[in-house]
């Protein structure tokens, strides 16, 4: 007898048909308990293909499970080590910021931007720090303005990038296109 006529050939050819990644979702052909049943049969088994079968489906759905687990933690533990730079680069850049205080800068511009101190900010977490840094950042380049000074000061050039590299991090776009990519 040839594989093909085989219960697991049809098992096989009705699983095709169907899809393997329907499979492994635990959506399997009807052949596979048959299979199973024509084994238990020949081998003399009490054994239930039932039962099996849906061993087999909960085994599939922990194994797709475990590997999408396994794919999201390797994935993401690429990103947290550049997260973790980055939150440093930001909780260095905001402290920076707050022991240079608002200089020559209008204080209607920024009383509200230090009010409070830096750990204050640094305890409130990132998204807080980027907006602040963010308003900083307007407000500098705003007082740059006023004075005639070039709008895209060097001083200015590395927050701005910072900001730039932290929004693009936590792009949803750029996350897909980095998973698409591998």
């Amino acid at each position: 007898t040839s594989r093909e006529n085989t219960p697991r050939g049809a098992a096989i050819r009705a699983q095709s048909s169907l899809g393997w990644y329907n499979f492994l979702d635990g959506f399997i052909a009807r052949e596979w308990r048959q299979m199973q049943h024509l084994y238990y049969e020949a081998t003399k088994s009490r054994r239930s293909s039932l039962r099996w079968t849906s061993l087999l489906i909960r085994q599939c759905w922990v194994s797709t499970h475990m590997l999408m687990q396994a794919r999201t933690k390797a994935l993401e533990g690429d990103e947290s080590e550049l997260t973790e730079e980055l939150e440093h680069e930001l909780t260095t850049t905001v402290r920076q910021h707050f022991t240079r205080g608002p200089e020559r800068m209008s204080r209607k511009l920024t009383r509200h931007l230090f009010k409070g101190s830096a750990e204050r900010l640094i305890s409130k977490g990132t998204g807080m720090q980027r907006q602040w840094l963010s308003h900083m950042i307007e407000a500098r380049e705003r007082q740059l303005r006023i004075s005639g000074a070039s709008a895209d000061h060097t001083s200015l050039r590395a927050e701005r990038e910072l900001l730039k590299r932290w929004l693009q991090l936590r792009s949803p776009k750029r996350r897909w296109k980095q998973h698409e990519d591998n």
